[in-house]
């Protein structure tokens, strides 16, 4: 490498696009992609959700969005609390 002068300082193109400009632009896609596939996840995971609501346990994971719905306790309380009505007095 030689140190350059003034003329020929002058004469020297640099490229229009940086690398790191490039670099920028490549993130802001990716980020929107991401974006994007984070929000079907999340749609689609609320429509199975929504189909599937008498289940007791239910767990879906669709991209990286994970839902999960346990209503086990809640069940078992009802039903409990159904077998009591039914059953006669004991005195």
């Amino acid at each position: 490498m030689k140190k350059l002068n003034i003329k020929e300082k002058q004469k020297v193109y640099g490229g229009s696009m940086t690398g790191s400009f490039l670099n920028g632009i490549a993130s802001i896609i990716t980020s929107s992609f991401t974006a994007i596939n984070s929000l079907i996840g999340s749609i689609s995971g609320v429509v199975f959700m929504s189909n599937h609501k008498n289940e007791d346990k239910v767990s879906v994971t669709i991209g990286g969005t994970k839902m999960e719905y346990d209503n086990t306790q809640s069940n078992k309380a009802l039903i409990k609390q159904e077998v009591s009505h039914d059953l006669p007095p004991l005195f």
